[in-house]
């Protein structure tokens, strides 16, 4: 009984170890599914968090690259060229309003081709300066390299396109002539090559070739000044007889009150003329840029616009 008693024993407290054995096993795969299930969740949080995180900074990414894109094509202003701010030095003349003058309150050069200019680098990012130069050998230094534009009322010629390369027109002018209103013997541009007249020109313009050439001014009436202004100043002083000079600009001149009352613009335009922007010999980059922002500034209407506030009319 002794031994049967014992042995029912033992069978009891084999059965009791087996089911605490089976409790830690239990608990330990408990344990590790515990630990398996939040490590799966961290590395699912952490990989939807690397997705999500890579979804956005792909997103970004591409937005950004977008914007990018977009502003160096364009997309916002008409697709135009993104120059990346470059700066460009513009040789220019300041004494030939309504195009470019010098304001003399601030001393700094104004006109409409200033504005032009300022919408231009605007819309292609560009940071251009001008300063004021010699007419008379401006598409020199252009050519020298001194310039990396001129925008300074160039009409576009066949002898220019020999040293620099032209934009497309953006304003069309003509050569008109201006005499003193006590004057009944100019009435036509014709007029200017009888009576021994002197006739006034800035040197180096195509004013100066009309004169000569279309109106048939003789070489020895011709007086060329360095500036056109210094030829208004000598007609309101009777030291000359007329002045050939732009359409627009003339208007400008005999508007000003100290001319208004003496000069008097004499016929119509003698000659049809385009402006255009003159740069370096095979600048393409810029000159394709100004190209396409041009027929731009032309079709919105804001060269017009510049015209009505400078009263240029063509």
């Amino acid at each position: 009984m002794t031994i049967l008693w014992l042995a029912a024993l033992l069978t009891v407290l084999a059965a009791c170890g087996a089911t605490g054995t089976g409790t830690g096993t239990d608990t330990d795969s408990t344990g590790a599914q515990t630990s398996t299930a939040a490590s799966a969740a961290s590395d699912a949080d952490a990989s939807t968090a690397a997705s999500t995180a890579g979804g956005a900074s792909a997103s970004t990414a591409a937005s950004t690259a977008g914007s990018v894109s977009a502003s160096a094509g364009g997309a916002a202003t008409g697709n135009l060229p993104d120059l990346g701010g470059r700066a460009i030095l513009i040789g220019t003349g300041s004494t030939y309003p309504p195009f470019e003058s010098l304001d003399p309150q601030t001393n700094e050069i104004v006109g409409f081709d200033v504005d032009l200019m300022a919408e231009i680098a605007r819309l292609i990012n560009l940071k251009p300066e001008f300063q004021t130069t010699s007419f008379e050998t401006i598409f020199e230094a252009l050519a020298a390299k001194q310039f990396d534009a001129v925008m300074s009322a160039v009409t576009i010629t066949e002898e220019r396109k020999q040293k620099v390369d032209f934009s497309d027109p953006y304003v069309s002018i003509g050569q008109q002539v201006v005499a003193l209103k006590t004057n009944d013997q100019i009435k036509r541009y014709e007029d200017l090559k009888t009576n021994n007249f002197q006739v006034g020109v800035q040197r180096g313009t195509t004013g100066e070739q009309a004169a000569l050439t279309k109106a048939g001014v003789p070489e020895a009436n011709v007086k060329r000044y360095d500036d056109i202004a210094a030829a208004f100043s000598d007609l309101n002083n009777n030291a000359i007889d007329a002045i050939v000079a732009d359409g627009p600009t003339v208007a400008n001149y005999t508007s000003q009150e100290q001319y208004r009352d003496k000069m008097a613009v004499v016929g119509e335009a003698f000659t049809t003329e385009d402006y255009g922007i003159a740069v370096q010999k095979g600048d393409t980059e810029l000159l394709n840029a100004i190209n396409a922002v041009l027929a731009q500034l032309q079709q919105s209407g804001k060269i017009d616009e510049l015209k009505q506030k400078y009263e240029i009319k063509e």
